[in-house]
């Protein structure tokens, strides 16, 4: 395939006029192939796919009621293969190439079911023939573990009943059982909470979220290994003058990435340029922390065993608390450009390489230049969806 005449976000720098080719489903830097299809994309950016790694659903699918593991029952696991096939089909109609699906807080025993689930599916799909006539979807890169290790205090929409500190026991049987673990949030004030970042940093991007801590105790967290922040300006102490909290400790911290969502409803917009001017678009990992009620109408849905409402594009538990977000990525892409003034540039890398980077995949997808994945979107000048390349196919 060659994409001509487009303007290419090239290595995750700028826009530059290039023929970008694609062999197989790389990019490459010539095109060898006899059998070539051309598209043009004039007047159009190129740019990666975008990429989700915190999002609990979509297209009424949520990952955590992915629990009966499909030697069970082959009804149930039909059921449960195009419920998920559904959701990711949403997310990559909409560009969303990649997504890391986050879990509520559970029990562990439902967790491990989650995680033997979407293990077996990854496996199923990667099995399965191309003539399998299932509509292409999202590649599914891991999960995002957001709790059990969370403060009561600040739950936000978690549920209290699951909450507990850390237990190291449990949480080891999953890392050594499942290898698509790719970040686990965590409230540093939590008995043992410290030693548990110490100790698993290495293995899997630690984030502090749901948290009562201050900025002393953030920055210790940091020191030992957390990498991270969730949603934040959510679920955490605000920056005061004298109380600074742990937003302005991943300010003063060095290579802290901070999860940013750009729906208009959990952040500000007047916030949401003063964090781009304070990490700038090296740090900031754009998410959309979707539920099961995007790209669905309004009604009553649910999120971790509790009920939510949405009205208006809002999702709330029956207290008012904002209960994660019916805007998917791309949703949160367009806010960010269109309404909050946010260089498209910035937003692009916070869409695409950062998120790939916060998990390690950066080697892999997130970056348009020679040997990544051919995850790609063609979008017009109104950011409007006009070509969707996934593993150099085009899917639309």
């Amino acid at each position: 395939m060659i994409i001509k005449n487009g303007l290419v976000f090239w290595d995750n720098k700028s826009f530059i006029n290039k023929n970008l080719f694609i062999n197989n489903d790389i990019i490459s830097d010539t095109d060898d192939c006899s059998d070539i299809s051309v598209i043009d994309a004039s007047d159009c950016y190129v740019i990666p796919g975008l990429i989700d790694i915190h999002l609990h659903g979509a297209n009424g699918f949520d990952i955590s009621d992915m629990v009966s593991p499909y030697n069970h029952s082959e009804n149930v696991s039909e059921q449960k293969e195009r419920s998920i096939n559904d959701f990711l089909s949403y997310e990559i109609q909409n560009g969303i190439t990649s997504v890391c699906p986050t879990t509520m807080s559970y029990n562990f025993d439902r967790l491990k079911n989650v995680l033997k689930s979407v293990t077996e599916y990854i496996t199923r799909l990667r099995t399965c023939a191309p003539s399998n006539g299932l509509p292409p979807v999202a590649s599914l890169l891991g999960i995002n573990l957001e709790g059990p290790f969370l403060n009561p205090e600040k739950c936000g929409a978690q549920n209290k009943t699951f909450l507990t500190a850390p237990d190291s026991e449990a949480f080891e049987e999953l890392l050594n059982q499942f290898n698509i673990l790719r970040l686990i949030s965590i409230s540093p004030e939590l008995e043992g909470a410290l030693n548990f970042i110490e100790r698993y940093h290495k293995d899997i991007c630690i984030s502090l979220a749901h948290t009562d801590c201050d900025y002393d105790l953030a920055v210790k967290a940091f020191q030992l290994g957390a990498s991270h922040l969730t949603h934040m300006g959510n679920a955490m102490n605000p920056m005061l003058s004298r109380m600074p909290g742990p937003i302005a400790a991943a300010f003063d911290s060095k290579n802290i990435d901070v999860e940013l969502i750009t729906d208009g409803i959990h952040v500000h917009p007047s916030m949401v340029r003063l964090f781009f001017k304070a990490f700038g678009d090296e740090r900031i990992v754009m998410i959309s922390d979707s539920i099961e009620a995007c790209g669905m109408p309004d009604g009553e849905y649910s999120l971790g065993g509790q009920n939510v409402l949405v009205k208006n594009k809002k999702a709330t538990l029956p207290t008012g608390t904002i209960a994660g977000s019916v805007f998917n990525l791309m949703d949160c892409f367009k806010k960010a450009v269109s309404e909050f003034k946010i260089p498209l540039e910035s937003v692009i890398k916070c869409c695409t390489f950062n998120p790939a980077k916060a998990i390690g995949m950066s080697h892999i997808i997130g970056s348009i230049n020679i040997g990544k994945a051919a995850d790609l979107l063609i979008i017009d000048k109104d950011l409007n969806l006009v070509k969707i390349i996934k593993n150099g196919v085009a899917i639309n």
